[in-house]
């Protein structure tokens, strides 16, 4: 059977037509040529929130040949900043930057993307704003004639400006000018404004090159913490404080009232329309330089009596006070006396306290009993004043009557005994009293006539027969003359009557000034033409003020105490030589007297240093002291202190005597007492202790026993108005009238309930 095929296999191979055999398939095609670049069609932009912007790619193969039909895949590195579709459209979402890659068959290219702050507006308007809104722009419709994207740009480091607000400085974009105005608003933070700063003057400023200039119809709304205004151009626009004019100066106290003599610190606050005070330079004027001058600090200093204008001026605005200098009146009399070991004082409502030593009832307490903290006096008595001396003590009561308590050897209580007396004893006056006085063993009263009764040791010295040397009731002073106060020296007195007449009695050897050289027993007209206006006494000499400014000694002239140019006794008044006019005088002791001119500048004349920087020596005329003006001055044996108009304390001396309690070195011109810095008001001395109060209601002492060579600040604990020295004790008045002491407290004279 397999022989049979194969053979007719044969034949058949051998016969009739031929067979073609199939071709093989052709090759494949070469595979496409790969993507060996992909390259972006920018490298960078910029847009704002909400802004697209197309960016293809370009693929290319290896031989450079552009590639086309191939995948592209879009991504972004922070898609809160800006997103991109499939086809490479990139939009703006919010401020930032972002990274955009393209990628096609493992190659890839990326393009930088910035968003800023703005948007795109077309001519319907619209607003364009930081993400957090602290800077925008509105633009009204019309405003713009196509679209355009505007862009706001904070500006890190802008012209400085100390009027700047930190961190509201933002460059608006693009250039050009708008239709119609658009609306450029930026807020600020509280925190950021400085505290000198004020809310409703802060504007909105552009910037001009390097100059800031306020936009013309800028405003502020404080509450919302905003400020906006209208601009028809774009450049860099903040915030900052406006320079307001000055609408008013406000000047405090709203008048200067000064009494001659005394100082008022004024000051000034400009203020604008909106009345928030403003931070500006003023200056002061007086319009009546000779009635009050002005510092420049506004520290006013009355000169004389007088009215007119204290004006403040800053910036062209100028506004001021009314000025009134009126003459200084007499010092409260008989608020706190001191005896000779004991005190009193006046409360508030008129009642008398005393203490310290008690032996013969000068405390008024109805017993002898030594007193340590002030005790009431007995009776209940409402007083107006007080005097003491020695060891007794009277007070004029409200109600117009003398009442006197204590030692009475000499009758000096007025009760027509010699009896000492615990309590207050009246005394029977004739007519009404107004005024009291007391010395060492006598008493007197002025009367609302002007009479003059006194009682006790009289006085005139050999005039006075021994027999008839006391007054155990109270005898007028012969004579019609009507006096109002009375000055007291060694054995004479002196007063001045309400027209400024001055009168003299008892008996001065060295001359009484009414010519009679043997003295009187009544009050005898000095012999001048001049009326007075302040006296003092010295121990024999006198020197009185007179309404025409001139200055009139007379008396002893020793050390040529009385100015006028020897040192000859002089029995009527007597010129002080020079043509300076005088407000007030201190006839201090028989060695030196000082006095202060009209315009307060110093003079002093006798024995020593005088303050003008020379030698000691003996100055037989007023030289004037160094140092400026001294509204307060004193005299002491040796030495002498002023109070400048500032309060500064200055002392000049030989240093071999007391002004105080200081024992001065040699300074032969007024030189600052320590400590530095601290406002003298006011001073008092007895000749061997020296106190001062200041303009801070505060006392330093010097001197005395333990030598202190410098003021040095008492803590006694309270405040003090005034300060009165005597012999081993100092005491001080509160605002509210209550005595305050220390010292020697042997006999309890610092009422502290110890001794």
């Amino acid at each position: 059977m397999r022989l049979r095929l194969i053979g007719m296999a044969l034949l058949a191979g051998c016969g009739g037509s031929t067979v073609t055999p199939t071709p093989p398939p052709p090759p494949p095609p070469p595979p496409p040529p790969a993507v060996a670049t992909v390259t972006l069609s920018r490298d960078t932009a910029t847009v704002v929130p909400r802004q697209t912007i197309p960016i293809s790619a370009t693929l290319k193969d290896q031989s450079g040949a552009t590639l086309s039909g191939r995948t592209v895949t879009w991504t972004t590195s922070a898609a809160g900043v800006a997103t991109v579709s499939a086809d490479g459209v990139v939009a703006g979402v919010t401020a930032g930057a972002a990274s955009i890659t393209a990628t096609s068959e493992g190659k890839s290219a990326s393009a930088a993307i910035t968003v800023r702050d703005g948007a795109v507006v077309g001519q319907t308007g619209g607003v364009a704003a930081t993400a957090d809104s602290v800077a925008r722009v509105t633009l009204p419709a019309s405003a713009l004639t196509s679209e355009r994207t505007i862009t706001i740009t904070p500006v890190a480091n802008p012209p400085a400006n100390p009027r700047l607000i930190a961190g509201t400085a933002f460059d608006f974009g693009p250039s050009g000018t708008f239709a119609v105005p658009v609306t450029i608003r930026i807020s600020y933070r509280g925190s950021v404004v400085p505290v000198t700063a004020l809310a409703h003057n802060l504007r909105l400023y552009r910037l001009s090159g390097t100059t800031w200039n306020e936009v013309a119809g800028s405003t502020v709304d404080t509450a919302a913490k905003q400020v906006a205004g209208p601009t028809s151009s774009f450049s860099t626009y903040a915030i900052l404080e406006t320079v307001p004019p000055v609408a008013v100066i406000a000047i405090s106290p709203a008048a200067a009232q000064l009494l001659t003599g005394s100082q008022l610190q004024l000051a000034a606050t400009p203020k604008d329309t909106a009345g928030s005070p403003l931070e500006r330079p003023v200056t002061w004027e007086t319009s009546a330089p000779a009635v009050a001058t002005v510092s420049s600090s506004g520290l006013v200093t009355a000169l004389t009596e007088g009215t007119g204008y204290i004006r403040a001026r800053t910036e062209g605005r100028v506004d001021s006070i009314p000025l009134t200098v009126s003459p200084r009146s007499t010092p409260a009399t008989g608020t706190v006396v001191i005896g000779s070991l004991h005190a009193c004082g006046l409360a508030p409502d008129g009642s008398a306290y005393c203490w310290g030593t008690n032996d013969h009832g000068e405390l008024g307490t109805g017993s002898t009993v030594d007193r340590g903290p002030p005790t009431a006096v007995a009776g209940g008595l409402k007083f107006r004043m007080l005097a003491a001396a020695g060891a007794h003590t009277c007070g004029l009561t409200l109600n117009a009557q003398v009442w006197c308590w204590g030692f009475n050897s000499d009758g000096e209580l007025g009760d027509g005994t010699q009896t000492k007396r615990t309590a207050p004893v009246r005394v029977s006056l004739p007519e009404t009293p107004n005024f009291v006085a007391t010395g060492e063993r006598t008493s007197c009263a002025a009367t609302t006539t002007g009479a003059v009764y006194c009682w006790g040791d009289r006085l005139g010295g050999t005039l006075i027969p021994s027999s008839q040397s006391k007054d155990l009731t109270p005898a007028k002073v012969p004579g019609s003359i009507q006096l109002r106060r009375l000055a007291v020296g060694n054995e004479w007195a002196c007063g001045t009557d309400d027209a400024g007449r001055a009168y003299c009695w008892g008996q001065n050897p060295f001359g009484m000034g009414t010519g009679i050289a043997a003295g009187s027993l009544d009050p005898r007209p000095v012999i001048t033409d001049e009326r007075f206006d302040d006296i003092s006494l010295g121990p024999w000499n006198a020197c009185a003020v007179a309404k025409t400014r001139t200055l009139w000694c007379w008396g002893r002239g020793l050390n040529g105490v009385l100015g006028n140019g020897d040192k000859t006794d002089r029995e009527l008044p007597t010129a002080v030589a020079g043509s300076v006019r005088f407000r007030t005088v201190s006839a201090g002791t028989y060695i030196r007297v000082c006095a202060s001119s009209v315009d307060y500048q110093p003079y002093c004349w006798g024995k020593g240093v005088v303050g003008d920087g020379t030698e000691p020596g003996e100055w037989l005329t007023p030289k004037p002291v160094a140092g400026g003006l001294m509204p307060v001055i004193a005299t002491g044996i040796n030495s002498s202190c002023g109070i400048d108009p500032a309060g500064a304390l200055k002392c000049w001396g030989d240093g071999a005597s007391q002004l105080g309690t200081v024992y001065l070195p040699y300074n032969p011109h007024p030189a600052d007492l320590p400590p530095a810095g601290v406002a003298f008001r006011s001073l008092s001395s007895n000749g061997v202790r020296n106190c001062a109060t200041t303009t801070g209601d505060q006392v330093y002492c010097w001197g005395g026993s333990d030598q202190e060579l410098s003021p040095s600040l008492r803590n006694i604990g309270v405040v003090a108005r005034q300060v009165a020295v005597g012999t081993t004790a100092a005491c001080v008045l509160d605002p509210l009238g209550k005595a305050y002491c220390w010292g020697d407290n042997a006999l309890g004279q610092l009422g502290d309930g110890t001794t």
